[in-house]
């Protein structure tokens, strides 16, 4: 099965770099506004801000070993979100739209971490 959306890849050669992926590990390129905040041999973390609504958007990317067919069944999963999907602590069907389009709501609860900068004082 041919994927609909095929994602462009590059093998890693070297250490992380931004852009890239830790050695060994398949990462889409996410584009130039994209920055890396995290490489590792599992898992290559983006983030960029998003002016419009004042938020951030973060992509993770790793590589498992199962069939797209397999993945798929997990990620749709809806009903059980709240057991394997970190930080989920409500996850709801609100409308089976048609076979391929299904209306969700989530309750995600991720920790939220502030990194301090160091004030600028004036002289």
């Amino acid at each position: 099965m041919e994927p609909r959306h095929p994602v462009t890849a590059e093998k890693a050669h070297s250490a992380p770099e931004p852009g890239r992926a830790a050695p060994g590990l398949l990462a889409p390129k996410p584009g130039p506004e994209w920055k890396q905040v995290s490489a590792n041999k599992e898992l290559v973390v983006y983030f960029r801000d998003v002016d419009a609504v004042k938020a951030r958007e973060v992509r993770g990317f790793t590589e498992i070993a199962a069939s797209p067919e397999a993945i798929f069944k997990t990620v749709t999963d809806f009903a059980h979100y709240t057991q394997f999907m970190p930080y989920t602590k409500d996850e709801k069907i609100l409308q089976q739209v048609s076979d391929h389009v299904v209306i969700t709501y989530s309750l995600v609860t991720p920790p939220l971490i502030h990194r301090a900068t160091p004030s600028r004082r004036s002289p």
